[in-house]
C-alpha cells in the first residue's frame, strides 16, 4: 500500500528545491537550496488542537548570484555550509543573510559537503572531481586533500564517530569506505586512492544521521 504525503507538512516554494536540511538544535528550523543558487529559510509550527495544518513560514531567502546549483546544506550553528556545482562552497550566515566566507578546492561540481559535530570547526566535503577534502573553517586556507579517487565521483561524505573518521561513498562501487585521517593526510601528498580501515556494504543506508 503506497503512502500519500500529509498536507501538514504541504508549502509552495517557486523553484523545485534539490536539497533540504533541518536545523538539528532548532527541529522547526530548516533550510532549502534550489537549482539557482538560491538557499531559503523555512520556520514551520506545531499543529493547532485541532489537528489542523501545520504553518510554515518563508523567514528568509538569499540568492548566491551564481549561475550554478545547491548540491548540499548542513548547519553550523546559526550558518549553513552550501555547496554548489560551480565547485564552490560557502559558509552563510542565516541570520545576517550574508556569505562568511567562499570555500575552495574542488575543480568542479561540489556533490557533498558535512561539518563535524564532534568539532564544528571542521568540515568535509566531495566532489565530481574525486576529491575528498578536509577543510578549517576558521580559516581562509583551501581544503586539504583526504583522498582523490581517480575517474570517480564522490557522491557522500562525513564524519563518523570522530573528528579522526570520515564516511566515503562514490560511483561505481559497492561500498562505504571508512577513512582514518591520521593515514589519509599523512599520504594525501601521493594522492593515493582510498585507505580504508574499514568497509561497509552499499545496502546499509549512507547519509546524515544514519546507523550503520
Amino acid at each position: 500500500m503506497r503512502a500519500s504525503l500529509s498536507r501538514v507538512y504541504s508549502f509552495t516554494l517557486d523553484d523545485v528545491p534539490l536539497v533540504t536540511r533541518y536545523h538539528s538544535s532548532c527541529p522547526t528550523l530548516f533550510a532549502t537550496g534550489d537549482a539557482s543558487a538560491s538557499i531559503k529559510f523555512f520556520n514551520h509550527y506545531a499543529e493547532d488542537i485541532r489537528g489542523e495544518e501545520r504553518q510554515i513560514v518563508a523567514t528568509s531567502s538569499r540568492t548566491l548570484g551564481l549561475n550554478a546549483m545547491i548540491y548540499s546544506l548542513d548547519w553550523v550553528d546559526n550558518q549553513i555550509l552550501i555547496a554548489t556545482s560551480a565547485g564552490r562552497s560557502f559558509l552563510f550566515d542565516s541570520e545576517k543573510l550574508s556569505c562568511v566566507k567562499s570555500i575552495e578546492g574542488h575543480s568542479c561540481s561540489v556533490k557533498t559537503i558535512r561539518s563535524c559535530v564532534f568539532n564544528r570547526n571542521l568540515a568535509v566535503s566531495g566532489g565530481k572531481d574525486g576529491r575528498v577534502l578536509l577543510f578549517d573553517l576558521r580559516t581562509n586556507s583551501p581544503g586539504t586533500l583526504i583522498t582523490e579517487v581517480t575517474g570517480e565521483r564522490i557522491t557522500g561524505a562525513e564524519f563518523f564517530g570522530d573528528e579522526r573518521m570520515v564516511l566515503v561513498s562514490h560511483t561505481n562501487s559497492d561500498e562505504v569506505n571508512t577513512l582514518d585521517l591520521r593515514v589519509s593526510l599523512a599520504k594525501s601528498s601521493s594522492r593515493r586512492s582510498f585507505v580504508p580501515v574499514a568497509s561497509h556494504a552499499s545496502v546499509m543506508r549512507f547519509g546524515p544521521r544514519s546507523h550503520l
